[in-house]
């Protein structure tokens, strides 16, 4: 089975100890030979996963493998241009969304996981769909409605094709709009959307406010139920040019995962200080299931339900997308 490779938990935590003495040697923090850093451009979007990569580079992870990382922030729908285009090396992307961009033709790729689409350690629910309160009490109810995600072709719409499918709708009659998450709020309660797929650090606190209602639960968790949800991508050329630097930088997701989960009250800091998040929408997020783990395997379940919705415009190749060390 072709997988990528990873750090096991032992050593990762094993690291994660000797990090406060080790990331002042040069030799932890220089593995590139001459004492230079890799230095690798990495975009974002504002989620609550995005957060272990904050931690990475605010507490030198990335340095300690050898990689000097600069994060930028992105709009969803931008991802995969800014990836192909070289303005950033690697990007945060779930793996519907790169998959449905390979199997339009983009030589594009999957270099890392980092989290799946199942509850982490907290228990809480990350995302959900939400309606106004009573408007929605079938799928049914939401045929010919609109539904606001993040990017077309994404996660997101597929998830909630399928949901609203299960639950007695008709997902070909749905239409979907993008929209940033905070819009979504105003654009339900105002009925300018009829439902949104909303991700922390957005979902707890719209929930929060009492307006809202989530009647059909998680709709990514229904439809890719403990597969991969985000990972990094990278043009497969740039991959296969940079193996090492791949190599370097799936070991720091790796242990910037386990500090995650043994560190998760410094979650909120890193989103109030990366992406200018609110504090109260910062404190109310919960972090998914966090694994860097992504499997050819995990990519034909998703090619599989491609299918059943005719979904992508061509075909998905688990294996060309599942970029190997």
């Amino acid at each position: 089975m072709k997988r990528l490779s990873y750090l096991s938990r032992r050593h990762v935590l094993a690291g994660i100890a000797a990090l406060s003495t080790a990331a002042a040697s040069p030799l932890a923090v220089a593995q590139t030979g001459a004492g230079k850093l890799r230095e690798l451009k990495l975009g974002v979007f504002p989620i609550v996963d995005a957060a272990v990569l904050l931690l990475a580079r605010d507490r030198s992870i990335f340095e300690k493998h050898g990689l000097k990382v600069t994060i930028s922030t992105l709009s969803t729908a931008s991802i995969v241009q800014s990836t192909m285009s070289g303005q950033v090396d690697v990007a945060l992307n779930s793996l519907q969304h790169t998959a449905s961009a390979s199997a339009a033709g983009l030589p594009i790729g999957v270099v890392s996981g980092l989290s799946r689409w199942a509850k982490g350690s907290s228990g809480a629910d990350p995302d959900g769909l939400i309606v106004r309160k009573g408007d929605v009490r079938s799928g049914a109810d939401l045929n010919g409605k609109t539904i606001a995600v993040v990017a077309l072709n994404s996660a997101d719409e597929l998830a909630a094709r399928v949901t609203v499918d299960r639950f007695g709708g008709d997902a070909r009659s749905l239409k979907f709009a993008v929209l940033p998450p905070p819009a979504m709020k105003g654009a339900v309660q105002n009925g300018d959307v009829q439902a949104a797929v909303v991700h922390d650090p957005f979902y707890s606190s719209f929930m929060a406010s009492g307006a809202f209602a989530a009647p059909f639960g998680n709709p990514n968790f229904l439809a890719f139920a403990d597969l991969p949800r985000l990972v990094l991508i990278a043009s497969r050329d740039y991959a296969k040019a940079n193996a090492d630097t791949m190599r370097a930088l799936r070991a720091a997701v790796a242990e910037a995962i386990a500090y995650a989960e043994s560190h998760p009250q410094d979650v909120p800091e890193a989103l109030m200080k990366g992406f200018n998040t609110p504090e109260a929408d910062a404190k109310a997020s919960a972090l998914p299931k966090l694994s860097a783990e992504v499997t050819v395997p995990q990519v034909a379940q998703v090619k599989k339900l491609f299918e059943d919705y005719s979904f992508a415009k061509g075909t998905v190749d688990p294996s060309a997308l599942v970029l190997a060390p």
